[in-house]
Formats: C-alpha cells, structure tokens, sequence
C-alpha cells in the first residue's frame, strides 16, 4: 500500500465519523431536511457541516437564485432567502464565484429558468464544474463550455460573454474584438470601446430572451454607434460589437431579424442531455464523479491552485447527487479554532461521498460559505462582519400554495404587531359596518382605542390582552424609551383617539407618553408597582361585572397568554399573582369586583395549592387547569374554553373553526395576537419551535381541533414558525396546496 493510499484511508475513516448521528433531522418543508454534523478529523481538529437532503419529486425544485434579481449585484444569502421565502425558496447556500470587476458579475455559466445570465468561464485550462438541473428535476455535474452563435444578415457572429463587460483577464482575454450580450437582469449599460479609439456598435433586440441551450430570435428596433447608456427592457437583448465585430454588426439595421444560439458544450456527459437544461450554476473544481473523488491535477486544471485551494482548509461550500436523485447541499464552517476547522478538498470530496454523492461539486467558500432555512442563517460564517454578500445562491423552492394558513409578519415584533393591529381594525370596521370590506379610516372614524405596551419585557404587558380584547383594541408595541417608527406608523393608520398605556415609567417612559400626546392622542395610563398590581389596575378598568377571572403566576407568561382569549370572550380579566401565595393586590380585585369564579391556569409550580386554599377560603369557586408543561397547560385551557364557550350554549363564543397560532418559546407575537383573536372569537394556541407536533400535547390538542379547523393564522415571520409549520398547519386546516 503506497503512503498516498494510506492517507486516503486514513481520510475516509475519519471524516466518516462525520455521518449523521441517530438524531432526527430538523424539518425545513416536506422533501427537504437539515443535519448539523460535528466530529473530528484525522488531526484531532473539529470540523462542523450542515447539510440540506433534497427528497426527489414532491414538487421541489434546486434553482439558483441571483443576488437582488440583477447582474451584477450582491446579497447575502438569508437576505436573498428572506426576500424569496413567500415565493416558495425556504432554504439555500451561496452559489458560484463572482468577479470583482464588475464587483458582483457571475463568474461562470449561470441559467434561471431558462433563461441564460451568464456564459461558461474558466481561469484555467479545463473549463468549470457545472451543476445543470432539467426541467424534469434530474441533476446533471460535468465540466462545461458553452457556445454561443449570433445568427442574422451577413456572417454567423461568435458571441463573447453575456451580462459582462470585455475583460483582458487571462488565460482567454477577450481581446480587441468582443460580441457581448446584456440582458434585462443587467438593467443598464455603459457603451463605451474596448480599446481607446475602437470601434462601436450596439442594437437593441426586441422579444430577444438567451436561453440556456436552444435558440432565440428577435427584431431589432435600435441601433446605436457610439458610446452612451442603454436601459435593457425586460423581453429585449443589447447586442454589442467591439473593433470588427462591430463593423461586422454594420449589415444590420432596424427591423431586421437577429437569432442568438446556445449550446453547452459538457467535457464527458451526453451533450443531448443538457438540450433541457432549465438552469445551471458553475462552480468548481468538479469533485466527485461515479462515486469517487476525481483526479487532483484536474482541480488545478481548473484554475484552483493546490496550495492556495485545493490542500489547504477553508469553509466549504458544495452541491452534490446521491444514486436515488436525492440533491445535498453542504456547508462546512472554517476558520475557527477549536470550532471547526474547515476542510481541504480531498476531505470535502470524501465527506460527498460518505453522505451518499455519486457526483458532487465544489462551490464558492471561505467567507462565503452561508446556509439558511427561511431567510435565516443555520451556519457558523467566518471571516466577515456582517456576512459577506454574493453574488448567487442555490435554493430549494417548493410549489405548494397555501390554502387554509396565512401569516400576519413584519419585520420584527414591533411591525409583526402593526400588522396584526391593522388587521384587527379592519376586520372590525367590515363585521361592524356589516360590509364586504372596509378601510382603517373607517375604524379610526370611532374614535376607538389601542393598547401600547413595550416590545422588550412581558411583565406589565400581560393583562393588555384581555382589556383590549373587552375594548376592541388592537395592541402595539414600542421601546420603552422612545416611540418606535413602525409603532408611530402604525398609530398614524389607525388614527385612535386614546392610547392605553400598560405599565409604569420603567417599562414605557414619558418621552413615548409625551410623543403620544403631541401627536394628538389622549393618553390612559394603567399602572401599579409591580406586575402583580398592573394586572390589577387592568382588571378593575374592564368595567361591567366579569364573573370569571384567571390567574396564574407572575413569571408565567405562556399561560397568561393563552388565557387571554377565553378571559376576552368571558369580559374577565387575567391576574397575577405570587406563585406561593396570593398577593395581596389580586385578592383585592377579586374581592371588589366581586368574583365568584376563578381558573387558576398552570400547575403547582405556577400557583401552588395554598394559593387555592386561600381563594376556596374566601368564597371563591376554583377550577385549576393545567399540564406537565406550557404546551400540555395550553391544550387544557383549550379543552376547557372549547367546553365553556360552546356556540350552542353560549354567546359570545369560540367559533372552532379558525385558530390563531404564536409560538411558544417567545411572548411578543401571541401578545399582539391575542385580541385578534378575540374580536374573531378564534382559540389562541402556541406551538413549540421548529416542529408544531414536536410536543406531545401540542401534536394533541392540534389533532383534536382539525376536523373543524377551516382556516389558521400565524404569528410571526419564519424565523418564528418556518415555512414547514406553516404547511402542517394548512394540512391541518385542510389546505388543498
């Protein structure tokens, strides 16, 4: 056995301990799962990668996507993931590498949909791996040119490069005499000679679209001789010649016919094969072909030098096909001691084919290397600060539409709230006014009421849901140190003439409550010394005479939440109490107001049994309802509210045909959902992270209320319930997709 033998050995064996362990792979959308690996390789070094499988079929499509939809451009790849993520693009890497000159431009064959953006390069003497994708879904990894053949009056004209301008770069400059191409995607040229003094000449082609392999043809409607800026419309092509390519261009004039040929021209595979090419992404080195590593002089052949690429560890990026059609995308993180420490490419071509590729390329790396799962990041990136942007990634999309589950989502939990508070006003202008539709103008003309309360800490902000579900009122959320911008937006649309505040000076300070008042709106402040006491002072300005309250411990902020609905429905409030023993400010209020029933939400933990001891104590009728933990306490309360509101006994009530869902592990976007869900008379239920199944007693209570479940509405953007729960929960719902 040689030493070079050994050592592949050697590499196999350990980056073996990189396959995936027994735990489940995370859920990204059905079809599509993300393992995280980390193990050590043959040193001892860490070395983390996170991989994304592509199930064949089930309507998934592996398609690049280019940074900001233009030529060139640069983007982060979550960016680009956030952007598309409600087209159906839920999880991605970086694509291919970019030149600097134009910063941004694709270096390499680059095809969308068809359509061609960018024509094959090399900086070496074989041209670059490629990933092409058919239309039919199957994966096709070679070593591509392409050929590119402009067809009209006069001589057959080789074009040069699309979407780029000339480049003397070596080792095939363009010379003195360049045909280029510009498409749609590279918005605006700048005509001007290759070479001082050179000639010039460019024709704007009308219904000219390059495709990826065939032919287009177009009219064409301009001709232009000298230097200037052209704006390609979408449908046309800019064709220019340089030198005597365009004194060539010279026989052709307005209205005449022009036909531009692509063909990729693939070093191995059956170029029939790439005929259907639908999109393709060049990258490189080729790495793995039949299931073996490919020779090592055939990456420098490429342009990727040994000891600056090749043999040296770096972050990785790399797209690969398994012999079932099944498509990984891999990241591996580098450049972090004692984390992870990248890889070289035999051991990155080694890790391909232990998680199954039979052929597998190489894509752009080190700081560019990114992996994110609906428009947020799932890698570890080095090297740069704030993530480095590029210049096209390579997503998986999914066609599924959905049907049942919407999304009320903004940025963050500030606009996530506008939102839904907008919503709300809407919906109870149009129930109000008995009409179709209506406008925010139209609620704001009642003069009603929004309730702020601060984005950053639940305490103060819990009892809000109740009153403003009693009052109609949306809620907002703002800093507690000065109006937020989305917040003041907001209030500007809804136009309310008083601004309940929850909470002390602590939790929102006087410049929001002076910002309030010189924008015009009377300012109510609900207040107490602590949180125990500000749930107080909400429940004593519910008004009327609720006969039913809820309490739960102060720290207990998921079972306050999902008590807000039916404590809305009820006209009740929600209190706060001590979890060891009843405070004191709560007794108070329920002595005043004279309540004779109350759920305690929670288990011991939450409110301990002298808690109850002392309510039964006072006269008071209590009902504990409660679970092993947050989720199993939520579907008790379900169950609870689903029997107490009733529409055939009870009026207002849970109509169980809708369902508001926050997520469980964080309380802003269920705090604004609340009286949302109220004004509906929709259940308000939080699910876990990730999976909304993923808890035993939600996967329950979800089953249970399906059968009636019509419609379902989310809180929160993705990186609160991903794209996959959004599908659950429209399967649930009944969504057709």
């Amino acid at each position: 056995m040689t030493s070079r033998t050994r050592s592949a050995v050697v590499i196999v064996a350990l980056v073996a301990a990189l396959l995936p362990t027994a735990a489940a792979a995370e859920p990204v959308f059905p079809g599509v799962t993300h393992d995280r690996l980390g193990r050590r390789l043959a040193d001892g070094r860490p070395v983390v990668a996170d991989v994304l499988t592509v199930a064949p079929g089930q309507g998934l499509e592996v398609v690049p996507v280019l940074a900001d939809g233009e030529v060139p451009g640069l983007e982060t790849v979550p960016s680009m993931g956030a952007r598309l993520v409600d087209e159906g693009y839920v999880a991605g890497v970086n694509g291919g590498f970019w030149l600097r000159q134009p910063v941004g431009d694709p270096n390499g064959l680059l095809a969308i949909d068809g359509a061609l953006v960018s024509e094959a390069q090399t900086q070496g003497s074989l041209p670059r791996g490629t990933l092409g994708l058919q239309a039919g879904g199957g994966a096709l990894f070679d070593r591509i040119a392409t050929r590119l053949t402009l067809e009209g009056p006069g001589a057959d004209l080789v074009v040069t490069g699309v979407n780029r301008y000339p480049s003397s770069a070596p080792p095939v400059p363009d010379g003195d005499r360049p045909l280029l191409v510009y498409t749609a995607a590279f918005g605006s040229v700048a005509l001007s000679p290759a070479t001082p003094g050179g000639a010039l000449r460019a024709l704007l082609v009308e219904g000219l679209a390059p495709v990826a392999a065939g032919r287009a043809t177009g009219t064409v409607v301009r001709v232009l001789d000298g230097p200037g800026e052209v704006e390609v419309p979408d449908g046309a092509a800019l064709v220019v010649g340089h030198g005597a390519t365009a004194d060539a261009l010279g026989a052709v004039g307005d209205g005449d016919e022009l036909a531009l040929r692509s063909a990729v021209v693939p070093e191995t595979t059956d170029a029939d094969d790439w005929d259907g090419l639908d999109a393709g992404l060049a990258g490189g080195p080729l790495l793995v072909r039949d299931g073996r590593p490919t020779a090592q002089d055939t990456w420098e052949a490429e342009g990727f030098a040994p000891q600056i690429h090749s043999l040296v560890r770096h972050p990785r990026t790399a797209v690969g096909v398994t012999a079932d059609g099944r498509l990984l995308l891999v990241t591996v993180d580098g450049r972090q001691p004692g984390v992870s420490a990248g890889m070289t490419l035999p051991e990155l071509a080694d890790l391909l084919i232990d998680l199954g590729a039979t052929d597998a390329l190489s894509l752009d790396g080190g700081g560019s290397t990114a992996m994110a799962v609906d428009g947020q990041v799932r890698n570890r990136p080095c090297c740069d600060d704030p993530l480095r942007p590029v210049a096209d990634g390579l997503f998986v999309r999914h066609a599924y539409a959905f049907t049942a589950a919407d999304r009320l989502a903004g940025s963050g939990r500030r606009s996530t709230a506008a939102a839904i508070a907008r919503t709300m006003a809407t919906e109870t202008a149009t129930a109000a006014a008995g009409a179709a539709t209506t406008t925010l103008a139209e609620w704001a003309a009642e003069s009603r009421t929004v309730v702020l309360a601060a984005a950053g800490d639940f305490p103060d902000a819990l009892a809000g849901g109740p009153l403003a579900g009693v009052r109609g009122a949306p809620v907002l959320l703002t800093d507690g140190g000065e109006l937020s911008p989305v917040t003041a937006d907001a209030l500007q649309d809804l136009d309310p003439e008083t601004v309940t505040v929850m909470g002390g000076s602590a939790a929102i300070g006087p410049a929001v409550t002076d910002a309030l008042t010189a924008r015009g709106h009377a300012v109510e402040r609900i207040a107490g010394e602590d949180r125990v006491a500000t749930a107080a002072a909400a429940a004593r300005a519910l008004g009327g005479t609720p006969g039913t309250a809820f309490l739960t411990g102060s720290g207990a902020w998921p079972d306050a939440l999902t008590a807000a609905v039916p404590a809305g429905l009820l006209g009740g409030p929600v209190l706060l109490t001590d979890p060891a023993v009843l405070s004191p400010a709560a007794r108070a209020v329920l002595r005043d107001l004279d309540i004779g029933e109350v759920v305690v939400v929670g288990g011991d933990e939450a409110v301990a049994p002298r808690v109850v001891r002392t309510l039964e104590a006072d006269g008071t009728a209590v009902t504990r309802v409660a679970g092993a933990d947050r989720y199993a306490t939520a579907a008790a309360l379900a169950g609870w509210s689903r029997q107490r509101l009733d529409c055939a006994a009870v009026t207002p009530c849970l109509d169980p045909s809708g369902l508001v869902v926050a997520r469980g592990d964080r309380f802003p976007d269920a705090l604004a959902g609340g009286p949302l869900a109220i004004a509906r008379g929709h259940l308000l239920t939080i699910v876990p992270p990730g999976d909304v199944t993923a808890e035993p007693a939600a996967a329950a209570l979800l089953a249970g209320l399906s059968p009636a479940l019509r419609s379902v509405t989310l809180l929160g953007g993705h990186a609160a319930l991903g794209s996959y729960q959004q599908w659950q929960l429209d399967q649930l719902a009944g969504g057709t997709g």
